[in-house]
């Protein structure tokens, strides 16, 4: 995921429509890590994360109590919107018995044709 961000890949979804139609969250970990891996260490600069935290704070108030799942899982989920084409490809994951001839490893594969986020790829599983 360091790679990915850092390596600007997440760039390739830039030109295209895709579900949040912002590529806000994608920006912020870019900066993010560049800021973690490539600061100078001699230099001992202090990591301040202020444009992903008020990036992530417009969903999170200080008045209300959140837990880390529910943050974890509003990350991941943005990353995952902001990387996700809108194409007429939908998955289905119709397993009904007309249907049945298909593989796991089938279904797998058209469920990550049709979602192909850096997201789906790690912490999607069968």
């Amino acid at each position: 995921m360091r790679d990915y961000y850092l390596n600007n890949e997440f760039r390739r979804y830039h030109d295209c429509r895709t579900v949040s139609n912002s590529n806000g969250y994608c920006r912020m970990f870019h900066e993010f890590y560049s800021e973690c891996f490539y600061s100078d260490s001699k230099n001992e600069s202090i990591l301040n994360p202020t444009g992903l935290k008020n990036m992530i704070r417009k969903k999170f108030y200080p008045t209300m109590q959140h837990d880390s799942h529910e943050f974890l899982m509003h990350v991941l989920s943005q990353l995952q919107d902001e990387e996700t084409p809108v194409s007429d490809k939908k998955f289905d994951g119709d397993v009904t018995p007309e249907n049945q001839h298909r593989t796991m490893e089938q279904i797998y594969n058209e469920y990550f044709d049709c979602n192909p986020s850096l997201i789906d790829s790690l912490y999607t599983g069968i």
